[in-house]
């Protein structure tokens, strides 16, 4: 464990000398702790120089219907709870969790962030634009969320009036939807970052301000 993480998950903790508390308990080397809680954790080799490690274990996750062979990753599961917990996760990307997110479910991913952020509706959120999912540009989908992020600006057709909707996304894509969301939809700042990249001239054109926008912003990294 490390001081000061929150893992979704039970947790093995081994140390190979000295003894140990936690939480002022004798704590012995390859126990387990899987409790929801807050922990201190000391490992005494020198009396003088004690290690104090705090962690937290969270297992909120449980509480969701995970595909139980794709559970997320340690290092997302608390991000993903926080999604939950504000419903922006819409059902069909609550499996897969090892597999690449497809174009569609992009798509629903931001605009129940959209809803979420705004409060509204995206059948109110259309209205208020004169746009209406009953005019759907593609052949391919009929997918609500999908016609909602054409209408708002944020996607365009792979090709002519095809979307191409359970192919992967690309991160530039993503990042270009990202910021077309946060500056069209939501009306945040979107500013181009200043970062420099040592491979700018290998980003497409197209992809290079919506990517400065999410690493400047520290949505991706």
């Amino acid at each position: 464990v490390e001081n000061g993480k929150i893992y979704p998950s039970a947790r093995v903790i081994g140390f190979n000398e000295g003894t140990a508390t936690l939480n002022g308990q004798p704590f012995t080397s390859g126990s387990k702790v899987s409790e929801n809680g807050v922990y201190e954790l000391k490992v005494v080799t020198d009396p003088d120089n004690p290690v104090v490690i705090t962690f937290q274990i969270y297992r909120a996750l449980d509480t969701i219907n995970f595909d139980g062979k794709d559970m997320p990753s340690d290092w997302a599961s608390v991000t993903i709870l926080e999604a939950y917990n504000l419903g922006i996760l819409p059902e069909t990307v609550l499996k897969g969790y090892k597999k690449a997110i497809t174009r569609e479910q992009f798509c629903e991913l931001i605009v129940k962030t959209i809803e979420g952020k705004t409060g509204k509706s995206v059948d109110v959120l259309l209205q208020e634009r004169n746009k209406s999912t009953n005019n759907n540009p593609f052949i391919d989908t009929a997918n609500k969320n999908v016609i909602a992020a054409y209408h708002f600006g944020i996607i365009k057709g792979k090709s002519g009036n095809q979307f191409d909707p359970k192919a992967s996304i690309y991160r530039k894509e993503a990042a270009t939807m990202l910021m077309r969301a946060a500056g069209g939809v939501l009306q945040m700042s979107v500013e181009e970052s200043k970062i420099a990249f040592e491979f700018k001239e290998s980003i497409d054109s197209w992809a290079r301000e919506g990517i400065h926008y999410v690493v400047g912003t520290s949505i991706m990294s």
